[in-house]
């Protein structure tokens, strides 16, 4: 499978067991496209030995489409992933984002390949995230279709390389500043405060609140096309939790009747879903 000119970045750190599982996914696919594997760089003894095995792993998969690039230094999960997008935005016209806890479906692929050019074109879509709550869209047809929704979730998700230097360019000044914008349940995580006792290393909120504020919306999926594999306590920012399990399910026909919807009831669904969960997030 091969998705033109979209470059598919996949982020590690120091779970080797995790990210084999995503790679073997992505080479179960064939996926043809280049996929760059970013490793940040090490703390301490500890992560260079997983490093090394992450490394060595990542050996068996290189072929001429997959490119390892280790870093010496650590940036942290947030200045690894917005650097990583920002660098290869300028060589693809859009990205595919996975981490090394987030295991792809190959209906995943096929969801973005088939919807990019056309959410490509509209100003109101920023993203296509790959992450559905399970149950979540209740429909008798097994077809893959969308759905817009306000809400992001950075679980397996692509952006066009222009929306993302829309994002880099956009003025957020007025960070933190109270708005009638940023929903209620949300509005905690944009405080100063919040940062501060927290001391974790967020990327998102910076992106979301962006979003907010210019009324994007994102594409996502009827059914779950990732699974999410780091609520297991392995993760840095994430609490230990079964509720984001999702079945396996492999849906190959996409349903062209249902095409970037806009339902209002599922929109109230995710905000409640967020206002509920968003605690193991963050």
């Amino acid at each position: 499978m091969r998705l033109d000119n979209i470059g598919i970045l996949v982020f590690a750190y120091n779970r080797p067991s995790h990210l084999k599982r995503v790679l073997i996914a992505i080479e179960d696919y064939k996926i043809t496209s280049d996929i760059i594997l970013i490793i940040d760089g090490p703390k301490n003894k500890k992560d260079k030995v997983n490093q090394q095995n992450i490394l060595a792993m990542a050996n068996r998969f290189k072929k001429k489409n997959f490119k390892v690039i280790s870093r010496k230094k650590n940036l942290g999960l947030s200045k690894s992933i917005i650097s990583g997008i920002s660098f290869f935005s300028k060589k693809y016209k859009g990205i595919i984002v996975l981490e090394d806890d987030v295991v792809p479906y190959r209906s995943f692929f096929q969801f973005v390949s088939y919807f990019f050019e056309e959410y490509s074109k509209r100003r109101e879509l920023s993203a296509i995230c790959g992450y559905q709550f399970h149950n979540f869209y209740r429909s008798r047809s097994a077809k893959l279709g969308s759905v817009l929704l306000p809400n992001f979730t950075p679980w397996g998700w692509a952006i066009s390389a222009e929306k993302w230097k829309e994002y880099e360019r956009s003025d957020r000044k007025s960070k933190f500043y109270k708005t009638s914008k940023i929903p209620s349940f949300f509005k905690k995580y944009l405080n100063k405060r919040f940062y501060a006792r927290k001391k974790r290393d967020l990327w998102t909120l910076d992106f979301i609140y962006n979003n907010y504020l210019n009324n994007k919306f994102y594409v996502y999926p009827n059914f779950s096309l990732v699974k999410n594999i780091g609520f297991d306590g392995t993760g840095i920012n994430s609490k230990v939790t079964d509720i984001f399990n999702v079945l396996d399910k492999y849906i190959n026909t996409i349903d062209k009747k249902n095409y970037f919807l806009l339902n209002k009831k599922l929109v109230k669904k995710q905000d409640n879903f967020f206002k509920k969960n968003i605690k193991y997030f963050y």
